[in-house]
């Protein structure tokens, strides 16, 4: 829209608000309404054109100044509407069209050019946010107006629907728009989103880092030390430089990184890159226009493509502009390294000396303030302090709660969060302040971490879910539709042009099949529910934060309502769609419920898709290769893990389901071994696992299971021979695996 028609469509619904506010006061009507309408639909968005929504405050203006009083002619009102939503429509669509001819007829490369183009595409991106975000809106006014179910009950249908159709209208013309962009300026350009949307909420969307809720507290250190990493541009250091942030679930890396950009944005260019930037810009060619600082999040769903762009931003000595790349994943219980998600970020040699030189280390707990080159570690965040965790208990509950509401004493409940998460992350400290709202009289001595998840999880459905769902009538939980909520978690995410089709492909002959014909009512109304509307590629996004999504998933697996035919289907349509990323959600899961996860059904379900096997065993042998205490019960979900692997390499006699059974034969042996230490009984049963990987590598002699026979070795050696202290027959039996090993090494057997 231009700016004239904006700013007289902004002065046309302040003057009639400004009517209606007059008239609320004297009707009695709600005034949390007059809030409402005064304080979200007057001002926008810096930048937002807010046609659509302009018109909706302009009709709720006209019709509640009269309404009080007349009878509603249903018919009329809704020709009324539909009248002035198509003008609305119509206008937008010319006006897009307008702007698209004019810049297909540009030529000229400028740079002018390129940032008129990415804030219309901005812009355009923000009318369709607030389009989706209109529905929650909608519904607070509709029960301000419960006097006239007719007005509301008309409202709601065509806002929906015409919002609907926005949104698919505003996604192809951001789409046409980048790909003018791009053919304007020769080659796919980089776009760095900063999703900072802050809006006060007292939905689960108001606990996520994009809202920024709550204050970004007790990280000055990790700030300071980010600034000093990006001040650093000695001219002996490499342009392009990146750095590794590794910590828990909840603990607050990727507000971290929202605020680094935010602080950042007048001196550098800074975003978040999204997934598809990966594959679709030409990282050897391209050039940033400034000083750039990126941020990715959720390294392990696409660590081989990361790895690519690191190897080619690595050899880019022609860079105009520094770049610095912060990486955000969660902790893991092994050298990064080594794991097969940093094995795919650092294809090269760890040791290489280009590595080293556009690799730091932001240590916030070393004690110089300088970033330091080598692959040592990665950067942590730490634990916060009492004072700001009480901070953000309190906050969240006088945000969540209706009244005023007196919280329980600080030390008691900071003592039982600090006894439940000895890490102090800052989302449990949120959900604390949820909890305590929903739970005023809660006993600080008796809530668990479940206890937070699932007051989070119950204030959503039936704040939020139940209405929108079935609006006056009895709610189902674990329905379709939180059953798709559940896929896109486990899936993290569902990407409009191909997950979305294969699900509408399955529809007919799944738990989905009462999901709407429409994808794009599926997708609203899933966006609805989770709060968080289409982007980018991402159709259906997963339920967050992380944890509270994840508990969810499990609940709804646990339901005894569903039936375990469907939570098969489910998982195995997950590891169908996207099994990197399942693998991933699992693993994490793995962490956060180790109990929930080992007993439950996400480990025991081989995929149909054989494409997944591959990805299906490396889960398994994920699960034994955790650094845990040998436990009977980890002792007995590693075997359980083995097992699969044994039915996987029966049904899929691949090289690369030998090499992940071989890898769970070494996993097991060593923690079985350990246990013998003191149960000398249960060596026994390690040397039988030590057979099987002889068996193993006798029927494939590869490399890869040699190596693995050789760790296996090495690890039982040290538990038979630490037995031998006192049983000499056990000393000749570790005498024998060191013979054992030489032997492999004198032929060379490996590395």
């Amino acid at each position: 829209m231009s700016g004239s028609g904006n700013n007289k469509l902004r002065e046309t619904t302040v003057n009639c608000l400004g009517d209606l506010a007059g008239s609320v006061g004297a009707s009695g009507l709600s005034a949390g309404l007059a809030t409402l309408i005064a304080g979200s639909w007057v001002v926008p968005p810096a930048g937002a054109v807010l046609s659509t929504a302009g018109l909706l405050s302009i009709f709720l203006g006209l019709r509640l100044k009269k309404s009080r009083a007349e009878a509603v002619d249903q018919a009329a009102l809704e020709a009324e509407i539909k009248t002035l939503f198509d003008k609305s429509l119509a206008n937008d669509a010319a006006d897009s069209k307008m702007l698209t001819d004019v810049y297909v007829g540009l030529q000229v490369k400028t740079r002018d050019l390129r940032d008129r183009l990415v804030f219309l595409q901005d812009t355009l991106e923000e009318v369709r946010i607030v389009g989706n975000d209109t529905n929650e809106r909608v519904r607070v006014i509709e029960e301000a107006l419960d006097a006239h179910p007719a007005m509301t009950q008309t409202l709601e249908r065509l806002i929906v629907r015409r919002f609907d159709e926005l949104d698919e209208s505003l996604k192809r013309q951001a789409g046409t728009l980048n790909k003018i962009k791009d053919l304007l300026v020769g080659t796919p350009q980089l776009r760095l989103p900063v999703y900072n949307m802050p809006e006060s909420s007292d939905r689960i969307a108001g606990t996520r880092y994009t809202h920024r809720a709550n204050r970004f507290v007790g990280r000055e250190v990790e700030t300071q030390k980010l600034r000093e990493w990006l001040k650093d541009r000695a001219p002996d250091r490499p342009r392009f430089r990146w750095a590794l942030l590794l910590a828990g679930g909840g603990a607050g890396k990727s507000r971290f990184g929202l605020e680094m950009c935010l602080d950042h944005e007048a001196s550098w260019d800074v975003g978040f890159l999204e997934p598809e930037s990966l594959t679709r810009v030409d990282w050897t060619a391209w050039q940033p226009d400034e000083p750039t600082f990126i941020v990715f999040d959720y390294v392990v769903a696409a660590a081989k493509q990361l790895g690519t762009v690191l190897t080619q931003l690595r050899g880019r000595t022609d860079l105009a502009h520094p770049v610095r790349l912060l990486l955000l994943e969660r902790e893991t219980d092994q050298a990064w390294q080594h794991t097969t998600w940093g094995r795919d970020l650092l294809p090269e040699a760890a040791s290489s000396e280009q590595s080293k030189k556009c690799y730091d280390v932001l240590d916030p707990l070393a004690d110089d303030a300088t970033s330091s080159g080598g692959l040592l570690s990665a950067s942590g965040i730490r634990p916060l302090g009492d004072d700001h965790l009480w901070g953000l208990v309190e906050e969240t509950f006088h945000r969540y709660h209706d009244g005023g509401g007196t919280l329980p004493d600080r030390e008691a409940s900071l003592g039982r969060l600090r006894e439940l998460d000895g890490r102090t992350r800052s989302l449990y400290a949120i959900l604390l302040g949820v909890y305590l709202a929903e739970q005023p009289d809660a006993s600080h001595t008796e809530w668990t971490i479940k206890d937070l998840l699932d007051a989070v999880v119950r204030r959503e459905r039936d704040k939020f879910w139940a209405p929108l769902l079935a609006p006056g009538g009895s709610y189902q939980r674990h329905n379709v539709h939180e059953r798709l909520v559940a896929l896109a978690t486990l899936c993290y995410g569902l990407v409009q042009t191909e997950e979305i089709d294969q699900l509408k492909e399955a529809r007919s002959a799944s738990m989905f099949a009462a999901l709407d014909a429409d994808p794009i009512n599926v997708v609203s109304r899933h966006s609805s529910m989770v709060g968080q509307p289409p982007s980018g590629p991402i159709g259906l996004h997963p339920l967050t934060p992380d944890p509270v999504g994840e508990y969810f998933l499990l609940t709804l697996l646990e339901d005894p309502h569903f039936s375990p035919s469907g939570r098969t289907a489910l998982i195995r349509l997950a590891w169908q769609l996207d099994p990197i990323a399942t693998l991933a959600v699992i693993d994490r899961m793995l962490r956060d419920f180790p109990d929930d996860v080992e007993n439950g059904p996400l480990l025991r379900c081989q995929p149909s898709d054989p494409r997944a096997n591959v990805t299906y065993a490396m889960l398994q042998v994920q699960v034994s290769g955790r650094d845990r205490k040998p436990t009977p019960e980890f002792i007995a979900a590693c075997e359980a893990s083995l097992q699969e692997l044994r039915m996987l390499a029966v049904a899929d006699p691949s090289p690369e389901i030998s090499n992940q059974l071989a890898k769970g034969l070494v996993n097991l042996t060593n923690h079985v071994g350990e246990v013998g230490r003191t149960d000398p009984a249960r060596l026994d049963e390690a040397m039988g696992l030590l057979q099987e990987l002889r068996e193993l590598r006798r029927n494939d002699d590869v490399p890869v299971i040699r190596e693995q026979l050789a760790m296996g070795l090495v690890n039982l050696t040290s538990h038979v021979g630490e037995v031998g202290r006192t049983d000499p027959t056990r000393l000749d039996e570790a005498m024998g695996l060191l013979q054992e090993l030489r032997e492999l090494r004198r032929n060379d057997d490996v590395p």
